[in-house]
């Protein structure tokens, strides 16, 4: 918890208020889109998917990449620990959705690779 503290504290507040109005309207965006019937490999979902990981580069850079790949596995695996006190931003339907998207763009060559 001290790291994502401390890495919050990095980030300009308008620019960290900003982000979070973003994340609203994107995380909205790929429920429309899910809503549409529109498929994860779309070009709609794979440029959601780059909009997704764009938005969350800031906070990349700031907590690390191995921080970030373990806030990773706790979001793939939030039906094990969501409760109503204890809620994700997101449906497991979206983040599988854009987690899927992402690694269809990668196949594509729409997407860079995942860093190791």
């Amino acid at each position: 918890m001290k790291i994502w503290d401390a890495a919050k504290g990095k980030i300009n507040p308008g620019l960290s208020e900003e982000a979070g109005r973003q994340w609203i309207k994107l995380i909205a965006k790929v429920e429309a889109l899910i809503a549409s019937g529109a498929g994860p490999s779309s070009e709609a979902a794979i440029t959601i998917a780059k909009e997704w990981l764009a938005l969350q580069q800031p906070m990349v850079d700031a907590v690390g990449l191995e921080v970030w790949k373990k806030a990773s596995t706790m979001y793939a695996e939030m039906d094990q620990w969501s409760t109503p006190a204890a809620k994700p931003p997101f449906s497991a339907e979206v983040f599988g959705f854009v987690s899927q998207a992402a690694e269809a763009g990668r196949e594509a060559g729409l997407i860079p690779p995942r860093k190791t």
